[in-house]
Parts: structure tokens; C-alpha cells; sequence
């Protein structure tokens, strides 16, 4: 269930997602809370493989020193599953700002973005309106490697 989302197509889940929340038709929280389903199988791709590489005996030893079950999770299972969550929601931060298919069902006409504008631009002829849609993917990928060069700095610090 953890990964249905990498195996259904993001227009069959907006679709879903439609029929199941008809009263939040064109709504901000349903189009975040639709990218948020998309792209957490990312998050939990990367965490669970840290999770299940985690050293037993760090547990153990903060257990043994008296901490108890939060403790133990917020001072060793956190910072060593953190190089894992910042990993995960760099993918999916990825996944959201190129996200178009969920987008085009969920979003309302005056909502326009990136990707839903590129569409509208290569949907129509013209030279001029190619060019525009060209500037709009050249600002798309420049967005998201600045995402991703964000991410992998704090990531480094």
C-alpha cells in the first residue's frame, strides 16, 4: 500500500480522488493534499530502507543509559534517519513542482501552474507560443535544481 501511489497513474488517482471528495471539487487542500499522496511514497522509499539498516546496538545502549521510548527516538533513531527524510522529500519536492496530470483534473481555470501553463501554451499554434512554453520548461528545470542543490547543501552542513 505504501508504494500503490508509484503504481497507478496520477490522473486515476485525482480521478479517484474526485469521486471520493466530491464537495472539495477544485480545492487548495485537495490538490496539496493529492501531491502529498504522490510524493510520499519518495519519503517512504528512502526511511524505510535507513530504518531497516539501523544499527540495533545504538537503540540498545541509549535504553540501557536510561533513556526511555521518546527519548530514544528523538535523540538516536531521528538524526540517523534525517539524512534519509531530507533524501525522500527532495524526490518529492521534485515530483511536485513537475506534477501535471493530477494538476490538469484538480485545479480550477484560473489557477495556473508551471506545467498547466506550459500545456497552455503548446496546445495552442504559433511560433511565439512555443517559445513561451520553451521559457516556461527552462524555468521549471532551473526551479527544481535549485531544489535539489538546497536540499543537498543543508544536507551537507
Amino acid at each position: 500500500l505504501v508504494f500503490l501511489p508509484f503504481m497507478v497513474s496520477p490522473a486515476c488517482i485525482a480521478a479517484g480522488i474526485l469521486l471520493l471528495y466530491p464537495q472539495w471539487t477544485a480545492s487548495l487542500p485537495l490538490l496539496v493534499a493529492t501531491y502529498a499522496l504522490l510524493a510520499y511514497p519518495f519519503v517512504a522509499k528512502d526511511v524505510l530502507a535507513a530504518w531497516d539498516d539501523l544499527p540495533e546496538d545504538y537503540v540498545s545502549a541509549a535504553r540501557g543509559m536510561g533513556a526511555n521510548a521518546f527519548q530514544t527516538t528523538l535523540y538516536v533513531t531521528a538524526p540517523l534517519l534525517r539524512p534519509a527524510l531530507r533524501r525522500g522529500l527532495t524526490l518529492a519536492a521534485a515530483t511536485c513542482i513537475g506534477e501535471f496530470a493530477a494538476t490538469l483534473f484538480l485545479s480550477r481555470p484560473e489557477w495556473q501552474t508551471l506545467t498547466t501553463l506550459i500545456y497552455s501554451y503548446l496546445g495552442r499554434a504559433g511560433a511565439d507560443n512555443y517559445a513561451r512554453a520553451m521559457v516556461l520548461t527552462t524555468v521549471l528545470m532551473l526551479l527544481s535544481l535549485m531544489v535539489f542543490l538546497l536540499l543537498d547543501e543543508r544536507e551537507k552542513t
